[in-house]
């Protein structure tokens, strides 16, 4: 993709952007990146610049999983952002800058932008699957004017309305979970389908330079990570 060509992952597990982040295809971190959501929090939360998302009133542990930080209005949980045995309200400032870096990358991305594609892993919701993508482009055609195109990612449910197929601008790959769980991770890697798409989509608009470029930042980050790691 050119200089002003995205792709923006948007949900709804950390793998999208990991999975991007393995092809050197992330360009930047956002607010979507590292944390699970669905396509409809996604869409109230850009069309209301993010409100209320630092509350503190409105973020809560989750039971049994004191290490997830909920959102009790949006479904928008943070994995990593918020150690166990440290109270919210001392951490919140800190995730609140960061988060708020992201959420600025966005909308720059939303307005200096002339072709975005967004990538969305299907958490929950499958049956009001349809509904969410409508109101979505709704909200991004308002907040863009690039061109815009969606792949849905999904693990193979009957729910989902065959008719989202014939959708414009709008791409659902159906995959198989891993062993043993409700989702794949490695939802490019382990299918030739969504490997192709990507590849087709990505081939004549992200540059092979800008693409390893993007893959040596990664491994430079897995290395600094490792080093932390014996330190």
């Amino acid at each position: 993709m050119g200089n002003k060509s995205r792709i923006i992952p948007i949900g709804g597990f950390c793998s999208v952007a990991k999975e991007l982040e393995r092809r050197g295809l992330r360009d930047g971190s956002l607010p979507f990146d590292w944390v699970m959501t669905d396509l409809d929090s996604v869409s109230r939360l850009l069309e209301r610049q993010f409100d209320r998302l630092f509350c503190p009133d409105a973020l809560r542990r989750k039971e049994g999983m004191p290490h997830v930080v909920a959102h009790k209005n949006y479904y928008f949980d943070f994995y990593h952002d918020f150690p166990e045995h440290v109270s919210i309200e001392q951490v919140l400032p800190v995730v609140r800058a960061k988060y708020e870096r992201r959420i600025q990358r966005i909308y720059e991305w939303l307005g200096e932008a002339d072709r975005i594609l967004f990538i969305h892993y299907v958490l929950t919701d499958a049956d009001r699957l349809k509904e969410e993508i409508d109101r979505f482009f709704r909200v991004v055609t308002k907040l863009s004017n690039a061109k815009v195109d969606l792949l849905v990612v999904a693990v193979r449910d009957e729910r989902i309305d065959p008719c989202i197929c014939k959708l414009d601008r709008v791409t659902v790959i159906q995959v198989d979970s891993d062993p043993g769980q409700n989702v794949c991770r490695k939802f490019i890697q382990k299918n030739k389908s969504v490997q192709n798409w990507v590849g087709e989509y990505v081939q004549n608009f992200y540059s092979r330079r800008r693409q390893l470029k993007n893959r040596y930042l990664y491994f430079q980050k897995k290395i600094r990570k490792k080093k932390s790691w014996h330190h």
